[in-house]
């Protein structure tokens, strides 16, 4: 698919699966959107440039990956089940800045010293899954509301930064994780704990 405009994809069904795998160009956002509940899934991967992700609502798992250029995303993701977001060339980055809403764990990764790693604006607590960087590529993770745990290892080869906005939620890291450089935590007020453990 070589695309120039914006593109939905949209199932309804039960059971109904988005899965495009080729080496498709999407040049403005792609949306994808399935059924409420577990097994409606959504994968993007392959993709040949860099990708924009639009509005999308997932009721099962969502998996994007580029096989060169970055991720970002210019509209809300609301995604039920786990989420994976994955750069295969050096050097590109991961931005997911908009006020999404992951229930499941959430894993990504980059490659190369400025395969950077960014997730803020979240709007519910963040589970995280598996996260790597590589080299010096950086990692920032923030909520506006919500606490970050993880389920997943982390292995942070450059920087990296944890931050929570409101008063009373908390960070909790407790994965036998691997972190190169220094972790930054910032904690919003009163009875917001911070564990780093294992």
């Amino acid at each position: 698919l070589t695309i120039t405009g914006t593109s939905t994809f949209t199932t309804t069904e039960a059971a109904g699966d988005i899965t495009l795998d080729q080496i498709s160009s999407f040049t403005g956002a792609v949306s994808l959107n399935t059924a409420a509940g577990a097994g409606n899934d959504a994968s993007l991967i392959n993709a040949a440039i860099a990708l924009d992700l639009g509005a999308s609502t997932v009721g099962g798992t969502y998996t994007i990956e580029t096989n060169a250029g970055s991720i970002i995303d210019s509209g809300v993701l609301t995604i039920t089940g786990a989420s994976s977001f994955t750069t295969t060339t050096a050097n590109d980055d991961i931005t997911l800045d908009q006020v999404n809403l992951f229930t499941g764990a959430v894993s990504l990764a980059t490659n190369g010293a400025t395969g950077n790693i960014s997730v803020t604006n979240v709007g519910a607590a963040l589970n995280l899954g598996t996260i790597t960087t590589t080299l010096t590529g950086t990692l920032a993770i923030e909520t506006n509301t919500g606490s970050i745990t993880d389920s997943g290892v982390t292995t942070a080869s450059g920087t990296s930064s944890y931050a929570i906005t409101v008063a009373g939620d908390d960070i909790t890291l407790d994965q036998i994780s691997t972190y190169t450089g220094a972790i930054t935590i910032t904690a919003a007020g009163a009875g917001s704990d911070v564990s780093i453990t294992n």
